[in-house]
């Protein structure tokens, strides 16, 4: 019987670091995901993102299906028990912006939300259990914790791969 080395285990998804993402959590074939346990306001939040690697910025989210894997990821599988900044804002024209600048129509938001209070621009994912991983709008100058994402550093191997699906 031929014995797999490390680089074949890591390929095969059956080490626990994803090839495309490091020690980061995967998204799909899409993104990667770190959590920065420490409380930032917004705009320190986008740095301490930049800080971890020059192309990450705060967790977007475009679908049902990645908001599902985030909350299961961040509030359940790591119990997170404090509020997340997502990479997001409400503009002066009440419009939805997100850091990508994705132009994704998906939201999440609380009964009551978005306020559009005053000073209420940035967007924060919520851990209380009867709102787990809903949205509402805060202060930007409020601390939470932050969740940093990136694009996939992908292999020749593993676009081969995925383009043979």
């Amino acid at each position: 019987m031929k014995t797999l080395n490390i680089l074949s285990l890591l390929f095969l998804g059956l080490a626990s670091c994803d090839p495309n993402c490091g020690d980061w959590e995967s998204y799909k074939d899409e993104k990667c995901i770190k959590i920065i346990d420490s409380t930032h306001t917004f705009a320190e939040a986008l740095s301490a993102c930049q800080k971890l690697e020059k192309t990450s910025i705060p967790l977007t989210i475009h679908s049902p299906e990645e908001q599902n894997f985030m909350t299961e990821l961040i509030f359940r599988k790591n119990g997170v028990h404090d509020t997340v900044w997502l990479g997001a804002h409400l503009g002066a024209d009440k419009q939805f912006h997100w850091a990508d600048e994705a132009e994704g129509k998906f939201t999440n938001w609380a009964p009551g939300e978005p306020s559009h209070k005053p000073v209420a621009s940035c967007i924060q994912m919520m851990p209380e259990p009867l709102h787990v991983g809903k949205w509402s709008d805060e202060p930007c100058d409020k601390k939470n914790l932050v969740v940093c994402q990136r694009l996939q550093s992908w292999t020749l191997q593993h676009m081969q791969q995925v383009s043979v699906k």
